[in-house]
């Protein structure tokens, strides 16, 4: 869970760079509008429980969708 990111965003720099030739990092990370992170909610649930609850979200989705409520 999110081991690729760090590549990917390194990745996505050095592209901004590439097409920005005149511009330093502290350009482009300047010109980026402000944004807020939340920190990610990964309770615990056991798997027995966790196909269960899954199966259940499921079909009360499929039942919204069926009966034109979503």
């Amino acid at each position: 869970r999110g081991y690729d990111d760090g590549l990917v965003t390194a990745i996505a720099i050095c592209q901004m760079l590439d097409r920005n030739p005149d511009s330093s990092m502290v350009d482009l990370y300047r010109a980026l509008p402000l944004t807020f992170g939340t920190p990610t909610m990964s309770p615990h649930c056991a798997d027995d429980v966790k196909y269960g609850v899954v199966e259940r979200v499921v079909s009360d989705f499929q039942a919204m969708m069926r009966d034109g409520a979503a």
